[in-house]
């Protein structure tokens, strides 16, 4: 399938539409490893290996018809880069959320018949892969404990973290335990002490590794054990759900955006 270039920032247009023209894009894979001096001389030992996240630096112009069109687009392309972590496009199909990490730098050029704003920024994202710009969903009806759920396979080459919203459709409860595990890699996460009223909605971010409300119940449980886990790049995993709630009737809704290497 062919690909298309599509530099965007958020909603903002970093092409023609907005008088930019991108002369560089280097996206840098940010990795730290430290090592230790082996003790009978012959090398070293690595003590930690991880990846911090990318680095994307730009560079590029904002032509104007006359001084005050490139000053009007430049402000307008200094509001997008400031406006907070956005996601950031080269091509159509992937992004990668991510906020200005640098001075955002702009020199204005004379000597052409149009006004020329030159630039550069430098973008840093927190997660250490580019993300698919289409969502990928499953949905799943819990009325018992254990119960398993094939989803639909992924598309992506990097491990990839969902959003897992867990609807209660039946009586309130209080004090109950809920374990997910992707039996595709054994990784589990389990809540103890978890109240949901009839109705509400327990959401967990497995990306962010967070819980959300949602509702006017307090959702937070007492524990939170095993880890937020992610999915395997390429297959169709399987999740598995096990409570001590009598009678479950939930319904699960599954998303999440398929992982890349690369932009």
């Amino acid at each position: 399938m062919a690909i298309t270039i599509g530099y965007k920032f958020g909603s903002f247009d970093l092409d023609s539409t907005n008088g930019i023209t991108l002369e560089s894009v280097a996206p840098t894979i940010v990795k730290r490893a430290r090592y230790k001096t082996s003790i009978s001389g012959k090398g070293a030992n690595i003590q930690s290996d991880r990846r911090d996240g990318i680095r994307v630096a730009v560079k590029g112009s904002v032509l104007g018809s006359d001084d005050e069109d490139a000053r009007t687009k430049s402000d307008a392309l200094f509001a997008a880069l400031t406006n907070g972590e956005q996601a950031l496009r080269l091509w159509t199909d992937r992004e990668i959320l991510c906020r200005v990490e640098r001075d955002f730098k702009t020199k204005f050029v004379k000597g052409s018949t149009m006004s020329v704003v030159e630039f550069s920024a430098t973008f840093r994202s927190t997660r250490p892969w580019w993300r698919s710009t289409t969502v990928l969903s499953d949905s799943w009806t819990v009325s018992g404990s254990p119960q398993q759920k094939l989803l639909t396979a992924d598309t992506g080459n990097a491990p990839t973290y969902p959003t897992i919203s867990i609807t209660n459709n039946g009586t309130t409860f209080t004090d109950k335990y809920i374990w997910l595990t992707n039996l595709s890699t054994e990784q589990q996460l389990g809540l103890q002490g978890v109240s949901i009223g009839s109705g509400e909605t327990l959401t967990i971010d497995f990306d962010a590794g967070r819980l959300g409300t949602g509702s006017t119940q307090d959702q937070r449980p007492s524990q939170v054990d095993g880890e937020f886990f992610s999915l395997s790049a390429g297959v169709a995993n399987t999740l598995e759900l096990v409570t001590d709630v009598t009678s479950p009737s939930f319904g699960v809704a599954i998303s999440w955006y398929p992982s890349h290497w690369r932009p």
